[in-house]
């Protein structure tokens, strides 16, 4: 007689999102049928990550991710959620309710979503607009480097991704096609009044799950790795970072894993915040027993926090080259390899672990 029970979809449903710690609309016990949650595959301000109680599958409107729970919850703890509840998996080896769980199979070499990208704007170069050229200035950014990237300016605007969404409205922005495979996927909007609460916006139904130029990175040299599409900016006026991509925020996703796993050497820019932090464990974690990665912490001092902030808050042409070249003539002593200890999730304070690999003395 077997030593289990098959476990109810609901409650498989229910046991995620709580032992997540996933935000839902309303409590348990008014869940209806579809459960609505923030997706942990993108930044996600409103719920659009639909879980079905019944079969125990979920779908992402948004970034158009999908599966069964059981496969959610390993993707974001890497266990079993059948054996976190205390049931064997080898019990339902070969049966129709495992089959009914068996997660598709994802490509991610291929795009992430098909992106039909829709304007009603009016695009103007970047030089013409003040409000443009003050927020390089400001940001560090040079010309040269804006011109790369295919920056515009919209003084007012309308785009999306998706014929079935809603456009999204844009204003005052500083406009930053963002490519993969000749595929225009989305296109970086940043606010330059400084007046928006949103400093940085994307159109609706497109997706930023690649690497900034990737199809221009050499994977068989060392790969340094910024968060912030500005920082990126910010790192490639130093010619020595040739070889560098964003990742759009700390939201790490599967696919920029996948992606990251074809260069032989990275070397990873966090934040120096919490969402920095937690994307080091995130891809420590990804990584464990496959390949080692470096981390390169940014100048501490002066209320820096990422790339991004060297010239904005260094306040001098002479200590913004400093910072700005830190990598470039000392690259041996602000990084170090990746070791699992320094990223055990048992220690009590994460931030002193975090410090045993890249602990430098600021000058």
């Amino acid at each position: 007689m077997p030593t289990w029970s098959p476990i109810e979809p609901r409650i498989l449903v229910r046991e995620a999102i709580q032992r997540l710690g996933l935000k839902a609309e309303g409590s348990p016990s008014s869940w209806s049928d579809d459960v609505k949650i923030h997706c942990p595959y993108h930044r996600d301000r409103h719920p659009s990550l639909n879980v079905n109680q019944h079969g125990g599958q979920y779908q992402c409107w948004s970034c158009k991710r999908a599966g069964t729970i059981a496969g959610l919850y390993f993707d974001l703890t890497q266990r079993s959620l059948y054996a976190d509840l205390g049931v064997s998996m080898d019990d339902f080896s070969l049966t129709g309710y495992e089959l009914q769980y068996a997660e598709p199979v994802i490509d991610y070499d291929a795009l992430p979503m098909k992106v039909v990208m829709e304007s009603r704007a009016n695009p103007m170069p970047y030089k013409q607009s003040p409000l443009a050229v003050n927020y390089l200035r400001r940001r560090g950014i040079p010309f040269e480097i804006a011109d790369k990237m295919g920056a515009f300016f919209l003084a007012k605007g309308w785009y999306r991704g998706d014929p079935e969404k809603d456009f999204s409205f844009f204003s005052n922005r500083l406009m930053f096609p963002i490519y993969e495979q000749g595929v225009l996927l989305s296109i970086e909007a940043r606010d330059t009044t400084g007046l928006s609460a949103k400093k940085v916006l994307y159109p609706r139904g497109t997706s930023v799950a690649t690497l900034y130029d990737l199809e221009n990175l050499d994977t068989k040299k060392p790969l340094y790795v910024t968060e912030g599409l500005m920082g990126l900016a910010v790192l490639r006026s130093d010619p020595f970072f040739a070889n560098s991509t964003s990742l759009f925020g700390s939201s790490l996703s599967h696919r920029q894993i996948h992606l990251l796993k074809r260069f032989d050497k990275i070397i990873l820019i966090p934040d120096a915040d919490k969402a920095g932090t937690l994307m080091v464990h995130k891809l420590g974690k990804a990584f464990l027993g496959i390949k080692a990665f470096w981390i390169m912490e940014v100048p501490r001092g002066r209320g820096i926090a990422d790339i991004g902030d060297i010239v904005q808050k260094a306040h001098s042409s002479v200590a913004a080259e400093r910072a700005r070249g830190w990598g470039a003539h000392e690259v041996s002593i602000y990084t170090a390899g990746w070791m699992p200890k320094a990223f055990d999730h048992t220690k009590d304070n994460k931030k002193e672990s975090l410090k045993e690999i890249n602990d430098y003395e600021d000058d």
